[in-house]
């Protein structure tokens, strides 16, 4: 069963932000709210992006018990970590109200994401396909595809985003390829697009993706204040346009033939 579609936001720092940008939207539409972590999980080490990835004692007020939201940490491990332990760290961390990961890092270890799903089989798993698990596989659509599909018993969703929060803008063309080899052979695998998305270029870069995909996407880069904070007004315009752009491409796809 390909699971719910979603409104994606990465960057929250605050879960006053969450219930702003939630109560903003309609209340069938799911909000996936994204929480950078980047190395230990408890560690606390700031980095180029300390406001998006916020100490991790904060997590449980970022992660609240809001009607429909995903909540979800979009984890940057450690090189050589024991993966399966971090995640069970970052787990713990994270509070009552967490969902699941977005795993930063190419192509990560299948036997620790196995073990750690046996441990919590109602964890979500994001498998995110940014430029450095993109390199490994020459940027090529049917092999991405076929080495997508070692996870399509551990994922529930993948993220095509060769912008890495970087805000560069979706290359429609490219992500529609990677998105048809991907259905082709994973049909039930939850599909998102990222890069760039804002309020403002959000129809001229999903319409044609949503015309033909029930795709979920994800916004951090181009929704930050200058100082980098997220931006409560622009994130609230990105999700109310992104919800309106997916209820009339859903009914434009039940219309075709």
């Amino acid at each position: 069963m390909v699971p719910e579609q979603y409104v994606g936001i990465t960057g929250f720092e605050t879960g006053a932000q969450v219930a702003a940008i939630r109560i903003a939207l309609p209340a069938d539409r799911l909000l996936m709210v994204g929480v950078g972590m980047r190395g230990h999980p408890i560690e606390w080490a700031p980095d180029k992006w300390p406001n998006r990835n916020p100490r991790p004692e904060k997590l449980p007020g970022i992660f609240g018990p809001h009607h429909n939201v995903l909540n979800m940490l979009h984890f940057t491990p450690l090189p050589g970590c024991d993966l399966y332990e971090h995640l069970c760290m970052a787990y713990e961390t994270a509070g009552p109200h967490f969902d699941g990961f977005q795993l930063n890092t190419p192509w990560p270890d299948i036997a620790a994401l196995v073990r750690y799903r046996s441990r919590f089989p109602d964890a979500v798993i994001t498998i995110p396909l940014q430029p450095d698990a993109l390199d490994i596989v020459g940027w090529e659509p049917d092999v991405i595809a076929q080495r997508l599909k070692r996870y399509q018993d551990i994922a529930r969703y993948t993220l095509i985003d060769a912008s890495a929060g970087y805000g560069q803008e979706l290359d429609v063309q490219f992500t529609r390829k990677c998105l048809s080899a991907i259905r082709a052979l994973m049909p039930n695998m939850g599909l998102i697009a990222a890069g760039g998305l804002c309020a403002e270029n959000a129809e001229e870069k999903l319409g044609e993706l949503l015309a033909e995909f029930p795709l979920s996407t994800d916004a951090e880069g181009k929704l930050r204040t200058p100082d980098d904070h997220l931006s409560v007004t622009e994130s609230i315009r990105y999700v109310q346009t992104s919800d309106a752009l997916f209820r009339r491409f859903k009914r434009e796809r039940v219309q075709s033939p």
